[in-house]
């Protein structure tokens, strides 16, 4: 038997859901629910940003993206100030912290575009902007590097901010149910 809020485990003979605190009904024999099963804590939605590394072909609800996104955003940028702050003061290198966080990045790369992929099949999306939103920054980050401009690389660059905000507002809206 389980709670039809939370989806805890019952005993037979409580009359109040030991982790949320409803009534149990005289009747609740019911078995977890879908909406109940996908209700994962931050580390169970993590755990399935890795394990999901090359999965393209499913769904990814908001919860889970978001939750992973942030995640690698918050160790990312930890890892990035400690390394960048970190420098060795006799040789002037850079601390090892820098090149783990530079691999951190090369590592979430694919499963990040993969959750993407897969929020945009739950938000029934077509993902040539996802495509055009790695492929377009190549040429003007190019540019800045070599320190040349173009007015081409310029306009990249806006319509690579467009596709970036097109892409946030997709990432954002709810999912949308099969007809």
């Amino acid at each position: 038997m389980y709670c039809s809020k939370c989806g805890a485990e019952l005993n037979p003979k409580d009359a109040f859901c030991a982790c949320c605190g409803k009534p149990v009904a005289s009747n609740s024999n019911t078995t977890k629910s879908a909406n109940v099963t996908n209700q994962l804590n931050i580390w169970q939605n993590y755990q399935a940003f890795w394990q999901n590394f090359i999965n393209f072909k499913d769904i990814a609800k908001r919860t889970p993206f978001w939750v992973s996104t942030i995640l690698n955003i918050i160790i990312t940028t930890v890892l990035l100030i400690i390394g960048i702050t970190g420098k060795d003061e006799l040789t002037g290198q850079a601390s090892p912290i820098l090149y783990i966080a530079i691999l951190f990045i090369i590592v979430t790369f694919c499963p990040q575009l993969a959750i993407t992929y897969r929020r945009f099949n739950d938000a029934k999306k077509r993902k040539w902007s996802i495509w055009a939103n790695l492929i377009l920054p190549i040429d003007p980050i190019m540019e800045i590097v070599n320190g040349t401009g173009s007015p081409i690389s310029s306009l990249l660059l806006f319509v690579t901010i467009g596709l970036f905000i097109y892409n946030s507002i997709i990432l954002i809206s709810p999912s949308k149910e099969s007809i």
